[in-house]
Formats: structure tokens, C-alpha cells, sequence
């Protein structure tokens, strides 16, 4: 029940940003991939495939830095 409290009040904080944000945005957006947008079939091809792998092998990359994260406290050794 919380998690799904905390997911759902996520996902209405990202609608009012996207709402509230969406003309920069879609600049952004059309700057990045307006290159592509000849080539329909490549742009689903980055867009669905390439840049969730990349996106996904970061956060698992940043995830497993913090799980592996040693204490940062200095211990008197001698």
C-alpha cells in the first residue's frame, strides 16, 4: 500500500512537471532527435531500444555504487 502511495504521488508530481514544462521540453526533444525524424523506423529503434538500455545500464551502474558503498568513517589503525 505505501509503495503504491509513493508511486502514484510520483507519477501526479511527473504530469504537473511534464504539463507545466512541455514547450521546453518538446525544444529539447526535437533538438536531440530531429535528426532522425526522416527515419521513422530508426527513431523507434533509439527511442524504444538504445536509449532505455543506456538509461538502465547507468542506473543499475549508480544503484551498484551505492550498494557498494564502503563506510567513509576513518578508523584509527595503526
Amino acid at each position: 500500500m505505501i509503495w503504491n502511495s509513493i508511486v502514484a504521488v510520483s507519477k501526479v508530481i511527473l504530469f504537473f512537471i511534464f504539463l507545466t514544462l512541455h514547450v521546453p521540453l518538446n525544444a529539447i526533444s526535437s533538438f536531440l532527435l530531429g535528426w532522425i525524424e526522416p527515419y521513422p523506423t530508426w527513431e523507434l529503434i533509439i527511442v524504444i531500444i538504445i536509449i532505455p538500455v543506456i538509461m538502465n545500464a547507468f542506473a543499475f551502474w549508480i544503484q551498484d555504487n551505492f550498494l557498494k558503498k564502503q563506510n567513509m568513517v576513518p578508523t584509527n589503525q595503526k
